[in-house]
């Protein structure tokens, strides 16, 4: 071997016989940060958190395998099981019309809130309307895997729902006495889509939050609200004030009564006189139908008489 060579290489002798070439430091610092890189990626892909709100849907190869619930949990590494955290424990919300800018939630608002508030009503009026729709994922497999997007599913299916019920209403119930009403039967309408699709999602609450009649009339329809409210002020405000003049006197009156206070100077022990014989048959019908309904009057009357007897 040449010098150069011999340069390059150092050869150790270890058995007679034997020689083994030494190799450069970089090469053992390659394979210790393999091996190193190999261990965390084991750590990582084999352990997993799972939120309290949450649960994780276990699939191996993409087949369904388990559910598993809040904590530290395990499953296969390297891609071999794969976790899908769904939270089943957490209130979600849609919003129609509108939206929420920084929302948690990417189903959450919508891209066209205009056309999503336009509605005709049963009248052939339009009404703007605005409503959100909180729910729940109450079937975490059957969420991922029975409906391919189940979101947008029920967004669709909501909007239906609502159309179908503000079209069936005149634009005064959608607007003023009928949102209640509204509320309740598109919440049980959903509530059965939904269970019809199997997306695997509850329905808790429809809520409605700002119907207005379209930009162009608004401003005379505000004016009809008014001149209904005072109408409404200009009936019950006069009976208010006469209820209330009627209360006042009769409080004046009772006030101007005299009123005489008890005391023990004005209080008299002295036994009460007996009423005359003639105060029997010479006082008012009233005053003789209380004598007689007393218990004392026929004595009275027999003593009279013996009085009058012996004179």
């Amino acid at each position: 071997m040449s010098t150069e060579k011999r340069r390059k290489w150092e050869w150790d002798t270890g058995e007679p016989g034997q020689a083994r070439l030494r190799r450069p430091p970089y090469v053992q610092w390659f394979v210790a940060g393999f091996w190193i890189v190999i261990l965390v990626l084991l750590l990582v892909t084999t352990f997993y958190t799972v939120p309290a709100d949450s649960v994780a849907v276990v699939q191996r190869f993409g087949k369904y395998v388990r559910t598993d619930d809040p904590g530290l949990r395990f499953k296969w590494p390297f891609g071999i099981d794969r976790a899908q955290r769904v939270p089943v424990r957490r209130q979600l919300k849609m919003e129609f019309g509108f939206s929420t800018p920084s929302a948690t939630n990417p189903y959450q608002g919508s891209d066209e809130p205009d056309m999503e508030e336009a509605m005709v009503t049963g009248d052939l009026n339009e009404a703007l309307v605005e409503w959100i729709v909180q729910y729940r994922i109450n079937d975490p497999r059957r969420y991922l895997f029975d409906v391919r997007g189940p979101e947008e599913t029920m967004r669709a299916a909501a909007e239906a729902v609502m159309r179908e019920i503000v079209g069936d209403r005149t634009v005064d119930e959608v607007i003023t006495i009928g949102r209640q009403e509204i509320e309740v039967e598109s919440r049980a309408l959903l509530q059965k889509v939904a269970e019809q699709y199997e997306v695997g999602m509850s329905i808790d609450l429809v809520q409605l939050k700002n119907v207005n009649p379209p930009r162009q009339v608004q401003a005379s329809f505000d004016e009809v609200n008014q001149a209904q409210q005072e109408k409404q002020r200009a009936i019950i405000l006069p009976t208010a004030n006469t209820i209330g003049w009627f209360r006042g006197r009769k409080a004046r009156r009772r006030a101007r009564l005299p009123r005489r206070k008890v005391t023990r100077r004005n209080v008299s022990t002295k036994p009460k006189a007996t009423p005359p014989c003639s105060a029997l048959f010479s006082s008012s019908t009233r005053k003789r139908r209380t004598l007689r309904a007393s218990a004392s009057f026929w004595k009275r009357l027999a003593t009279c008489c013996r009085d009058s007897g012996a004179k």
